[in-house]
């Protein structure tokens, strides 16, 4: 099966594209698409984001984008499977030679046993102590020290090369029932601060594309979340009750709305960023 950079390849090849132009159209890095084609799959963000580089490079260069991911899934799950056979076959040695070393420890013992080297019960229970029990007791203390090394450090996982901010709307705040935006880093004015109460009120997000972009929307926290990519011109909307979690590969590539009123600028153009939209806490409001 031909992989999925080198049918991408091969398709700009033909046409006679360059990298440098494509990373022009999708504001993905030379550097990555270089990934990409050579399967470096291991040196790109996880796998939404590469479902979205592999859009937009198929877009550029005029081939079915849909086509292109089902081929990099395909990938995926014959690697996937390569891998299971390999830990399998590793695991089905390592069961043989542990037979062939009890065998010979069986013998062993039966061959003492005749010359007198391991005598009556208490012989045997020595052996077993030795030969049995001690290797047991490592293993265990060996997966408790693990378990305990490595389970307080677990963190949830992050993006390489995504900044992850808050963006507040254009207008003001209070203006708008029930809905806010979370602060960005910079205090702001005393008079922003105050807030409505928590209305059921539902929320409407729409974005449109300046540039093409795409973008992974999480709504009211509940994976999974959506994925799209948009071609300039192009409008997309959501609702929700709780709130927005998206993630812009393309931030000056966007602009959005939220129930009714514009969002500020989501930063720089070729910029990756996260932006949590949320209602207020109940109770908040001015003080």
């Amino acid at each position: 099966m031909e992989e999925p950079g080198d049918y991408l390849k091969r398709e700009r090849e033909v046409r006679e594209i360059t990298l440098e132009n494509i990373s022009r159209e999708t504001k993905v890095s030379v550097k990555a698409l270089k990934a990409l084609e050579a399967n470096d799959f291991d040196a790109l963000p996880p796998y939404p984001f590469v479902k979205g580089f592999i859009r937009s490079y198929s877009k550029c260069i005029g081939i079915d984008g849909d086509d292109a991911v089902l081929r990099y899934d395909a990938y995926l799950r014959e690697k996937e499977a390569d891998t299971g056979k390999g830990k399998k076959k590793k695991r089905g040695d390592r069961e043989e030679k542990s037979l062939v070393e009890a065998s010979g420890r069986l013998t062993f013992f039966l061959d003492e046993e005749k010359k007198g080297g391991v005598s009556g019960r208490g012989g045997i229970y020595k052996y077993c102590q030795v030969k049995v029990i001690l290797p047991i007791a490592i293993v265990i203390l060996i997966v408790v020290i693990a378990l305990f090394l490595l389970y307080p450090r677990s963190q949830p996982p992050t993006l390489r090369g995504v900044d992850t901010q808050s963006v507040p709307p254009a207008a003001d705040v209070s203006s708008e029932k029930g809905v806010k935006a979370l602060s960005p880093p910079q205090a702001p004015p005393q008079d922003s601060m105050s807030r409505p109460s928590t209305t059921s009120q539902e929320l409407t997000l729409q974005m449109t594309a300046k540039k093409p972009t795409w973008m992974s929307v999480e709504i009211d926290d509940e994976p999974p979340p959506l994925e799209v990519s948009l071609g300039e011109g192009e409008t997309v909307s959501w609702k929700a009750k709780r709130g927005f979690s998206l993630l812009i590969g393309n931030a000056g590539g966007v602009e959005g709305v939220l129930n009714g009123k514009p969002l500020a600028s989501f930063g720089e153009e070729g910029k990756v960023v996260r932006i949590n939209l949320v209602p207020p806490v109940d109770g908040e409001g001015g003080q």
